[in-house]
């Protein structure tokens, strides 16, 4: 019975990272590590499991994958220590892009966008947040940011022409950095590259080493039902990221240091 109660938890645990569609790559990278720390004898069918159905999150896939030549926990515990430490590097970085009487406009939900802009609160006179459909996940960023008492205005994903109007700045998150420099990041993150350039709007992407990738990314669909009742007679289409290439990019922002147009080959060094 307790051998049973066990399995069941296990595969509770297991399902929880899985089917997670609206955490951000930096919260499912930690919560799959955990999972591993506390079910160490099965990092390996994890692995497969997250190559499966993460294939979008190349930072949830590397992490895993290191756990699986580790020898125990301990050393769990120390990648996980490097990755926070590098998070909070690259935040401690954001500081030098906020200028003050800031606009910023974002879109999803990136745990370190959330942190920069918390940190900077100081010099940020606003925040635009489009929503990011299908998951909404960024409403939960606008209600985090206005709790802490920043000016928060929500947008729909299609509003990008209202929400950069007046905006000082674009930031966004990185679910990864690919090798030819561009980003991978939520569903209409191009889309809002595009118009930032056209309002002459700087466009920052934040996060760091552990999200650069250097393999290709297909980019797959997710459940049509998640955006159309069941019986339509026309075909749904559900993407949840797009791939905005680097001359939309302002400059990264990361634990190595912040990479501009200019530097962006340097970071060939650290893939």
């Amino acid at each position: 019975m307790l051998w049973e109660l066990s399995f069941l938890k296990l595969i509770r645990g297991m399902k929880m990272v899985i089917r997670d569609n609206i955490s951000g790559s930096e919260k499912l990278t930690l919560e799959a590590l955990y999972y591993v720390k506390n079910n160490f004898s099965e990092r390996f069918n994890f692995f497969e499991k997250i190559k499966r159905y993460k294939g979008e999150m190349p930072e949830v896939i590397k992490a895993v994958y290191l756990t699986l030549d580790m020898k125990g926990v301990d050393d769990v515990d120390s990648l996980i220590k490097k990755i926070t430490d590098a998070k909070e590097n690259a935040i401690n970085n954001s500081s030098s892009i906020f200028k003050k009487d800031d606009v910023v406009t974002t879109i999803s939900y990136s745990s370190m966008v959330e942190m920069a802009i918390k940190r900077n609160s100081d010099k940020i006179v606003g925040v635009n947040v489009l929503e990011s459909r299908p998951m909404f996940e960024g409403r939960l960023l606008a209600k985090s940011l206005a709790s802490n008492g920043i000016n928060v205005r929500l947008f729909t994903d299609a509003s990008i022409y209202h929400a950069l109007k007046g905006s000082t700045m674009t930031l966004v998150g990185m679910d990864a950095l690919l090798k030819d420099f561009s980003l991978l990041h939520k569903v209409g993150t191009f889309p809002l590259a595009l118009a930032s350039r056209e309002f002459s709007v700087p466009f920052y992407s934040i996060g760091h080493s552990f999200k650069f990738y250097d393999k290709k990314i297909k980019l797959r669909r997710h459940s049509p039902s998640e955006i159309c009742e069941k019986g339509v007679n026309f075909t749904c289409i559900n993407y949840y990221f797009d791939i905005t290439p680097s001359r939309f990019i302002t400059a990264y922002i990361t634990d190595l240091g912040i990479f501009t147009k200019n530097g962006f080959r340097d970071l060939l060094n650290y893939f």
